[in-house]
């Protein structure tokens, strides 16, 4: 599509859209009162997409209002009726982002802040700009296992956007933070799999993950053993370098 294009340019948007032409004759106005509510709830969803669009489109430029952009991405959830709707047009939103390989700022903006929000997304307004969060909502959970589901996707852009996702949402966790067990080994074991990944960055990510899943109190811990693999055999030195920094730190 042609969003990718913006990730070259930092003054274009991915998401920016041809609006429609205006309709030659006017529509007739119906009678039925099911029919205009649909209608109203539909121009509802348009404008709060549309809303979704600009905070995106507005995050690409740069650092310096990520908290304002946080607070305006929780007003508009709290306008949203159903959190359902909400969660699929932020998804919509952010997988163009998953499918640029490009390390471009604009890029790399969009994931932290998408990361950031979510993790944040069932905090109380007053502590959206915490610097980390002690426990996980709901939001966070399911992009948690919208990500997952994506991990073993055979384009290589995809399985590297959504590992670091998965890395940055746990990096945004507090040091005592915790979470459930059937999400904790949903990311346990995908990620040890994308240990073995074909791509670096992947490999990367996954090493970046792991760091908080390990158990340095097992000798026998697979995470360790799999670094341990990575230091010892791989054959890019930016993934060694980064299994041994996190065995350090």
């Amino acid at each position: 599509g042609s969003f990718k294009l913006s990730y070259y340019n930092e003054y274009k948007s991915y998401l920016s859209m041809p609006s429609k032409k205006p309709e030659s004759k006017r529509r007739k106005r119906s009678s039925k009162p099911e029919e205009e509510d649909s209608r109203s709830t539909t121009a509802l969803e348009d404008k709060h997409l549309n809303a979704m669009r600009h905070i995106f489109e507005s995050v690409q430029k740069g650092y310096t209002h990520q908290v304002k952009n946080i607070e305006k991405m929780w007003e508009l959830q709290h306008k949203y009726n159903d959190m359902e709707k909400f969660f699929d047009d932020f998804w919509y939103c952010l997988q163009h982002a998953c499918l640029v390989a490009a390390r471009e700022p604009p890029t790399e903006r969009v994931i932290q802040f998408a990361c950031k929000f979510a993790i944040r997304a069932d905090s109380p307004r007053e502590a959206l700009g915490e610097e980390e969060v002690s426990q996980t909502g709901p939001f966070a959970v399911r992009l948690f296992h919208t990500a997952l589901q994506y991990t073993e996707a055979n384009d290589k852009a995809v399985r590297f956007r959504l590992c670091q996702i998965i890395n940055l949402m746990l990096t945004s966790l507090g040091a005592d933070a915790s979470i459930d067990e059937d999400l904790f080994n949903k990311i346990y074991t995908g990620m040890l799999e994308r240990l073995k990944d074909k791509v670096p960055v992947v490999r990367v990510q996954a090493v970046n993950t792991l760091n908080r899943l390990q158990d340095p109190a097992d000798p026998d811990c697979p995470i360790i053993q799999g670094y341990l693999n990575i230091m010892k055999s791989d054959g890019v030195g930016e993934v060694r370098r980064a299994a041994v920094k996190v065995q350090i730190t």
